[in-house]
């Protein structure tokens, strides 16, 4: 079995995935955060889930890219921890790390909606 973007049900997961961090659905994304389990379990028990780059023909949004990245590295180290690599490991750091950058007042601004208050 192929565990790529071609299989249907990862190829739609990938996609609420994408639309939902596109559209800072919060609900969405918890629906997603509760699914990946599942779908970890049948696709990819014994085996990573396709890196970021390889997902980037269905997203490439950036907060898609770092919240994948980040459930990317943790059933890595949850499932397959001695088969990760320095490399990865460092990767995994530095995806971390972005998640908590401060963002500007500015851009919080730039990005608020009726929905979205910034105070």
């Amino acid at each position: 079995m192929s565990h790529h973007p071609e299989v249907p049900e990862i190829r739609s997961f990938v996609e609420l995935f994408s639309q939902a961090a596109k559209d800072r659905n919060h609900q969405k994304l918890k629906t997603v955060y509760d699914n990946w389990s599942k779908v970890t379990e049948k696709y990819f028990k014994q085996s990573e889930w396709p890196t970021a780059k390889a997902m980037s023909s269905l997203a490439d949004d950036p907060v898609f890219v770092m919240l994948y990245k980040e459930f990317y590295f943790r059933h890595l180290f949850s499932k397959l921890y001695s088969f990760v690599t320095l490399e990865q490991r460092f990767e995994s750091w530095e995806n971390y790390s972005n998640i908590f950058k401060p963002v500007s007042y500015t851009h919080l601004r730039a990005h608020e909606t009726g929905r979205n208050l910034v105070c």
